[in-house]
């Protein structure tokens, strides 16, 4: 789900060749995530690590994330949340934080558990 919500959000990227020579890349909606390379498809690739970064730190600070196509991560840090409060049947030990945020760190890199 995630790397759909990066896919979208990257479609949406404008550049700007810059008097310098250099490209600078923004995403509109998605404040403060941009990025100046010397190339277009530099640039792209800094744009999207600073919006992997920017998803990440979102959802660990609880900010809204804008919906992209229809796609909500607004809704990933409750179930990772939501989570941490269950406990193992099985064992009768809470589920670590560890285990949520592997599985989120996993839905980033389109990992399968």
């Amino acid at each position: 789900m995630i790397s759909n919500y990066i896919r979208a959000a990257m479609k949406r990227t404008q550049f700007e060749q810059l008097r310098d020579g250099t490209v600078y890349g923004n995403i509109p909606g998605f404040e403060g995530v941009w990025a100046n390379a010397k190339t277009e498809p530099a640039c792209r690739r800094q744009l999207r690590e600073v919006l992997e970064e920017w998803i990440l730190l979102g959802l660990k600070l609880n900010h809204p994330l804008p919906v992209v196509e229809d796609i909500d991560l607004n809704n990933v840090l409750k179930e990772v949340v939501h989570e941490k409060q269950t406990f193992d049947t099985s064992q009768a030990t809470p589920v670590s934080a560890e285990t949520s945020s592997t599985r989120v760190s996993r839905a980033v890199h389109g990992q399968k558990a």
